[in-house]
């Protein structure tokens, strides 16, 4: 399964509940919640769907692939439902504008107001059970390709399909191509009118294929002269379209670019080369497209002719693109997949007005055009250039002496993404005539993205930088990019005072940083993937003397820390090489540090201190840091220590865990994949509302007898401790104010300890997949207040206890897959508030209680509203 299909439906789906006409309609279905509670697991499942899409890709793993199909049909049911939905607000806003008169759906149809209402509520709860499943899959977190800037994104969607289909390729669509063709022959449509065939359906189904069938139909070929495909917008406007109709042209066998009609186009064109041309050049100098002055966006897309055994050589390439006089008021450029080995220097030099160029998969070509001097040029993205060494020429730079710090070099370049340069260098390339190379600077450049391009070693500079982004680059990019005058390696971004944002990854061969200590904007730091990195900073290098460390000047403004796969780093600075005391007690603090993330650092022991952090996340990382992050030989610095963190998250940890008593403002600790813990202490639990445990062998007997009078969310999952049944009064007492339990995967739980009906607060009780469960307490009763009850994969449950029928206010009772679960008890008659009853897997309990086998007891739920069992 190709990576991002389930996700893309999902995506698809919140963006149709997201649209305003389907809040607007939801207010007539009667189903307003159940629609906000479906968008929300539909978030949830979004969250994880690319991981599992990437796992099953890559593992293969049965129970993923059954999962994700569980999702997409889900998903294709949701979307019958939602296109029926936006079609009756359709036609209702239809009939609003030709002023007919209608009764409301309300109040007329009842009957299919009840049934939207009963199909949302369908979905969403398929949806529930499917985001339930989710935690035991065991999903790893992948790390995903981002796309580009937002500034870019806008520029690259763009992309449109082509009118190429195999017939061989196309099976079972034969019949509604030969409807589109019928009603292309039509004879009611009137050839001085446009005619619009929709079809219409989720995305993945084949609505593009079936248009392209239908395109290459001989009948079709034959018919019409000449034949255009173009994306139309999902918008249903008329001059859009028309707009799209006339505003892309293909060259190909019987059509050059001269045959283009002569119209000023206005706005956006996109120009497809499929055909090699033996008169290219020829028609390439009398197409008119100088003359179109209105035109704005335009798109020279040479994917289909690269794909061509035969292609043009080189020369051809070049000189066709040399003699393609361009429209003058250009404000975005696109080139894509051309083949040729170089662009004219001065090709772009009467664009003016040009503020976008995105130059991609022109994988031979080694030169590009000028842009230095492009006046209003704002966004570059140059991407999978295979063969550029260099992007400028130092011998074609039109200034004088000092052109690189002149506001006329790139005087208006903002954003700059360079992506999959495998053979850059520099970004200048070295004067023929020999002498000391000039230094360029970006005068009004604010984001910045390097990615895969291991060669480059040296970039202009960029004083206004906010935003920075190295990803699998070459080190000595940090080392060569000196600040004006300064032959220090690490000064680079010491000029950079507007810098607000730096990630720097996959730079394997990487043992030195840029100083970044001093940068007054800086709030945040990303590093990943920096094999050789043992240290951040360097002692000797930090600026400053007696107490830096505690100085608000010592990374002033940062707020977000990510350390993630540094194998190599052992501590933040590299200690001083001259020694002395002063030097060696000297703590560093980051004084307004908010959210601090470590993950897969197991070397690293020692972190500058953080009074003000909020937010803590350790994964798979060396306990030591803990211990040393936790004391201050300054006892007014360490007496705050830590005091405002709120939210804790350990991953992997082993021996034993002892929360200080010092977090007092803790509120959410969530601690994970510590099987090898053999003790769990939490000091001081009384702030805590949020506790999640998962896959700790240990300590769990603590927690139930500990005290935390402000909990209100308890989650257990994957705990093979026992507890001790003879001293089970004290659990739960220190719960009371728990309103949601979990428990997952306690194997060797074999009875919920008598104790949980001190619960009174409970509102919402999960118990799942418990090998060894045999029964739940009769005092489960006694949660006066539980309105929603969930029992999962419980193996070996037979009954229920009848004291269920005193949970007065249960709304919601779901049993999955207990499969000797053979009787539901009477007392369910008696609870008038229960709502809802789903039931799946459960053999003995579908074949006594459901309609389809005609089961014994199926009147005994009869008064539940809403009642499920499959």
């Amino acid at each position: 399964m190709a990576e991002g299909v389930i996700s893309n439906l999902v995506a698809k789906a919140l963006e149709l509940l997201a649209a305003s006409a389907f809040k607007e309609a939801s207010s007539w279905w009667g189903a307003r919640d159940d629609l906000k509670k479906l968008g929300k697991s539909m978030e949830m499942i979004q969250a994880r769907v690319r991981d599992a899409e990437k796992y099953q890709e890559e593992e293969g793993s049965h129970a993923v692939k059954l999962w994700l199909r569980r999702l997409k049909l889900v998903l294709y049911q949701a979307d019958d439902l939602f296109d029926h939905i936006l079609t009756v607000d359709r036609q209702k806003q239809r009939r609003k504008q030709n002023h007919e008169v209608h009764f409301s759906l309300r109040s007329s149809s009842p009957v299919l107001n009840w049934k939207i209402a009963g199909e949302i509520k369908s979905i969403r709860e398929q949806l529930d059970d499917i985001k339930s499943d989710i935690a035991g899959l065991n999903l790893p977190s992948y790390q995903h390709r981002v796309g580009p800037s937002p500034q870019m994104a806008l520029l690259l969607n763009n992309r449109a399909t082509t009118p190429f289909v195999e017939a061989e390729d196309v099976i079972g669509r034969e019949c509604d191509k030969d409807k589109i063709v019928e009603m292309l022959f039509d004879p009611k449509y009137d050839a001085e009118k446009v005619t619009i065939i929709p079809i219409v359906g989720f995305g993945g189904l084949g609505k593009t294929t079936l248009a392209q069938f239908a395109l290459s139909d001989q009948r079709v070929q034959n018919h019409f002269f000449p034949l255009k495909w173009a994306y139309v917008p999902e918008k249903n406007d008329r001059n859009a379209v028309m707009g799209k109709i006339f505003n892309s042209f293909t060259v190909e066998e019987n059509f050059g670019i001269d045959s283009m009609p002569a119209l000023n186009l206005m706005g956006n064109l996109h120009i497809k080369f499929c055909k090699r041309r033996n008169d290219a050049v020829l028609e390439a100098q009398r197409a008119n497209l100088k003359g179109s002055q209105r035109l704005s966006n335009l798109t020279l897309d040479y994917r289909e002719l690269e794909r061509e055994k035969a292609t043009p050589s080189f020369s051809g390439m070049n000189e066709m693109l040399m003699y393609l006089q361009l429209p003058p008021n250009l404000i975005y450029l696109r080139v894509g997949n051309y083949s040729g080995d170089k662009m004219q220097c001065r090709w772009l030099d009467v664009l003016s007005k040009l503020a976008s160029i995105i130059i991609s998969e022109c994988n031979t070509c080694k030169t590009l055009p000028h842009l230095s001097q492009l006046p209003h040029l704002k966004n570059l993205y140059l991407e999978r250039l295979d063969a550029l060494e260099y992007v400028e020429d130092e011998d074609d730079i039109w200034v004088g002496e000092d052109c690189g710090y002149e506001a006329h070099y790139f005087p208006a370049l903002e954003n700059l993404e360079l992506d999959g340069l495998p053979q850059l260098k520099r970004w200048t390339r070295p004067s023929k005539s020999g002498g000391e190379q000039r230094r360029q600077l970006f005068p009004r450049l604010f984001q910045m993205e390097v990615c895969n391009c291991k060669e480059l070693v040296s970039f202009p500079l960029a004083p206004k930088l906010e935003s920075l982004k190295v990803s699998r680059g070459n080190a000595k990019l940090f080392e060569s990019n000196l600040v004006l005058h300064d032959d220090i390696p690490c000064k680079w971004l010491v000029g950079l005072s507007k810098i607000v944002s730096i990630s720097i990854s996959g730079c394997n061969n990487c043992t030195v940083l840029p100083h970044m200590s001093h940068l007054p904007l800086l709030k945040k730091v990303y590093l990943e993937r920096l094999d050789g990195l043992e240290y951040v900073e360097d002692e000797d290098d930090i600026l400053g003397d007696g107490d830096c460390g505690y100085t608000s000047h010592y990374f002033p403004a940062l707020e977000k820390l990510n350390l993630i796969s540094l194998p190599e780093l052992k501590k933040w600075r590299r200690p001083s090489k001259n020694g002395g005391e002063k030097r060696q007690q000297r703590q560093l603090l980051f004084p307004h540090l908010l959210h601090m993330e470590v993950k897969h650092c197991k070397e690293l022991v020692l972190m500058p201190l953080a009074p003000k952090l909020e937010s803590l996340e350790v994964f798979r990382s060396n306990e030591k840091l803990f211990e040393s992050n936790l004391a201050s030989p300054n006892k007014e610095a360490s007496s705050s220590l830590f005091t405002s963190l709120k939210h804790l998250r350990i991953d992997g940890t082993k021996d034993s865990l002892s929360i200080s008593s010092r977090l007092c403002k803790l509120e959410s600790v969530h601690i994970t994949n510590g099987m090898e813990l053999r003790s769990l202490m939490i000091e001081s639990p009384s702030s805590i509302r949020d506790l999640q445990l998962a896959w700790v062998n240990s300590g769990i007997c603590n927690i139930l007898e500990e005290d935390f009078p402000f909990i209100e969310t308890l989650e257990i999952r994957g705990s093979s401790e026992e507890l001790e049944e003879g001293n089970t009064s004290t659990y739960w007492q220190g719960l009371k104010s728990l309103r949601s339990l979990q428990l997952h995967y306690m194997n060797n739980l074999k009875k919920l300890p008598p104790g949980i009906a001190c619960l009174t607060n409970l509102q919402d009780l999960y118990i799942g997949y418990m090998k060894n469960l045999i029964a739940l307490p009769d005092e489960i009763g006694n949660l006066s207040l539980l309105q929603k009850l969930t029992i999962a994969r419980v193996e070996k449950l037979i009954a229920l206890p009848e004291e269920i029928g005193n949970l007065s206010l249960l709304s919601r009772l779901e049993i999955f897959r207990c499969r000797e679960l053979r009787i539901l008890p009477l007392s369910l008659q008696g609870l008038t508030s229960l709502q809802e009853l789903l039931i799946y897997g459960c053999p003995h309990l579908e074949e006594r209680y459901s309609v389809k086998f005609n089961g014994r007891d199926r009147h005994l739920l009869q008064h539940i509203p809403d009642l499920q069992i499959r």
